[in-house]
């Protein structure tokens, strides 16, 4: 009677992680554009050049959404 088979342990791969900084539009400067969000409020602003612009968001909303919109709007 020989031993029972070994399983491998399943690895998980660590998943991506969504950025809370991005690239100015407008100023073209790396890792400058801050995104704040408040209850149906979100604030997208450069640190560098201080374009800004304000959004109605809503409850499922994230950062990276907030900034598409202002890209988009651009």
């Amino acid at each position: 009677m020989g031993k029972r088979k070994t399983t491998e342990k399943v690895r998980k791969r660590p998943r991506p992680k969504v950025p809370t900084v991005f690239n100015c539009p407008v100023c073209y400067k790396k890792n400058t554009v801050v995104c704040k969000i408040d209850k149906h409020r979100a604030t997208v602003r450069c640190r560098e050049c201080g374009a800004q612009k304000e959004f109605v968001s809503a409850p499922l909303d994230e950062k990276i959404d907030v900034y598409t919109k202002w890209v988009d709007n651009l």
